[in-house]
């Protein structure tokens, strides 16, 4: 349970972040 709700926070911070930025730190 704790690991799910981990995940989605992740998800969350994930989306929140721009694209271009995401991009950048992935490159």
């Amino acid at each position: 349970m704790q690991g799910d709700a981990r995940r989605r926070r992740n998800e969350n911070y994930f989306d929140d972040i721009p694209r271009s930025k995401l991009e950048r730190q992935m490159a």
